[in-house]
């Protein structure tokens, strides 16, 4: 999942519903394996796949080469698509582009919410309970850090681990503990208890819910309240 802030827009890749396909793992003449990768960006390894090994392609990277694929142990991630073999790759998924609904008017209502917060503050649970929670962060809060309550199979879930908003090495988790969102140190970070600007957790109309973080004692905890024991495990992983 890749998310941009695009002319006010948070745009974010997303798998299409097309029907996944299962293929074979093709090899080179001299090659026993190929490579699984964490990211479509081919970073970080994750292990590596036996050549005729048949798995699920889930969906084709978008701007990439690389396939989104499925083991049979459950196990998901990516390999360059000279490694897709058995399937016409004109009719393989591919993601789009999903333009969450988060224009001006998303962030007008988000300063007006975080302005409003305060000691007395509430949290909109009946909201809440039905409205996608997602958390911002960094300057602006206007860097994506994933879903709150959406499945584990979800690209931009938190449960995901395979995803970029639930992954230990993204700059873009609070699950990487060296990134700025999930340091002990960063002040912008959901893990650092001392923090002066945590993670804002808001819904897709930019209803501001309050702050994803371990200081309990924040005048705009909000919701945050009901995350701490998650978010402590989180932290101390």
């Amino acid at each position: 999942m890749r998310q941009i802030l695009e002319a006010g827009l948070i745009v974010v890749m997303l798998a299409t519903t097309a029907v996944a396909k299962d293929v074979k793992i093709l090899c080179d003449k001299n090659d026993k394996n190929r490579t699984f990768y964490q990211e479509a960006a081919a970073i970080h390894i994750i292990g590596h796949l036996e050549c005729g090994e048949k798995v699920t392609v889930l969906y084709k990277a978008s701007d990439t080469t690389a396939y989104r694929i499925l083991r049979k142990t459950g196990e998901q991630g990516y390999v360059f698509s000279s490694a897709v073999s058995g399937a016409d790759k004109s009719k393989l998924p591919k993601q789009k582009t999903y333009k969450a609904k988060t224009g001006p008017s998303f962030w007008d209502k988000l300063a007006a919410g975080m302005a409003a917060a305060g000691p007395a503050a509430e949290t909109p649970t009946p909201q809440a309970q039905t409205a996608k929670l997602m958390i911002f962060g960094g300057d602006g809060h206007r860097v994506y850090l994933g879903c709150l309550n959406c499945s584990e199979y979800a690209s931009d879930s938190v449960k995901n681990t395979y995803g970029t908003h639930g992954s230990a090495y993204s700059s873009e988790s609070i699950f990487n503990h060296y990134s700025e969102y999930g340091s002990p140190y960063s002040g912008e970070s959901a893990c650092n208890q001392y923090a002066t600007d945590p993670p804002v957790i808001v819904d897709e109309a930019g209803r501001y819910y309050g702050r994803l973080t371990l200081n309990r004692y924040s005048t705009e905890i909000g919701a945050g309240t009901q995350l701490m024991g998650w978010l402590a495990a989180v932290c101390q992983n």
